[in-house]
């Protein structure tokens, strides 16, 4: 596989990881300043992942574009 297709391969995959959380409600910034899925709020190593995905896939927090991640606070929505 030529690299130009493991890039692809690699933000599809990343992609349908971050599409996976987001159709189940995206994940909740806690107050200790962890990320954890809406549907499992032990599941701290998913959320932190599901943001860092976010970050590679240029859906940064505070972006205002249409793919902003799914990021609810006790204060205020990611947008």
């Amino acid at each position: 596989m030529g690299e130009d297709k493991k890039q692809e391969a690699m933000r599809k995959a990343l992609m349908e990881f971050v599409q996976s959380i987001d159709n189940v409600g995206g994940v909740i910034l806690l107050s200790n300043g962890l990320h954890v899925p809406v549907i499992d709020e032990d599941w701290i190593d998913l959320g932190e992942a599901y943001v860092e995905a976010c970050k590679a896939l240029g859906r940064g927090r505070g972006s205002r574009s249409s793919t902003t991640p799914k990021v609810r606070t006790t204060t205020a929505p990611c947008r």
